[in-house]
Parts: structure tokens; C-alpha cells; sequence
């Protein structure tokens, strides 16, 4: 039985993201967390968010702009739908004339 070196041990540098194969240090820089938009940190064999270790999808960079702006016209519409009011959200009254 020959014995095993575990300092030889390679972990991959390689993963798929979206369908592609990216090298995991280019992926750090170049990619970001789906939801929270944050930055990513090497964990274990891979990548996650650095901001919310539960998230686990990654976006390109570029496609950043696009998601904020997505984000920014949800937002509106969900603010000139509701108020807040005593910490509920609750329909706006429309005033009648």
C-alpha cells in the first residue's frame, strides 16, 4: 500500500459558470454574485460571495449595469404602487376628483 502525500493534492482551477469554463482567479475578478451584486472570495474548491456566504450564482461584470438598471425600474414601480405605512406595505390610495 503506497502512502499518500496530501500536500500533493491539486485542487481543480477550472469551473463552469454559465455554461463556460473559467479559470477560478479570472472568474474572481471578472465575475460578481447574482444577487447582492457583490464582490467574490475563493472558498474550499471554489468561489462565493463575500458579502452573503449563502449566495451562489455569479454574473459577468459587464451584465452588472444592465441588472442594476432591471433593479432600479422594479423598484420604482414597486414604490409608486405602495407606502409604507406603520412598517406594512399597503396600496396607495388614489385621490378622486
Amino acid at each position: 500500500m503506497a502512502h499518500k502525500d496530501i500536500r500533493n493534492y491539486n485542487a481543480p482551477t477550472t469551473m463552469r459558470i454559465g455554461g463556460e469554463t473559467i479559470n477560478k482567479i479570472v472568474a474572481r475578478y471578472a465575475y460578481r454574485c447574482s444577487e447582492c451584486l457583490g464582490e467574490l472570495e475563493y472558498w474550499n474548491a471554489g468561489l462565493r460571495c463575500k458579502a452573503n456566504h449563502s449566495h451562489s450564482h455569479f454574473v459577468h461584470k459587464k451584465d452588472v449595469p444592465e441588472i442594476q438598471a432591471m433593479r432600479q425600474v422594479k423598484t420604482e414601480a414597486v414604490e409608486a404602487a405602495y407606502e409604507i405605512v406603520d412598517g406594512l406595505l399597503r396600496p396607495r390610495k388614489e385621490i378622486i376628483q
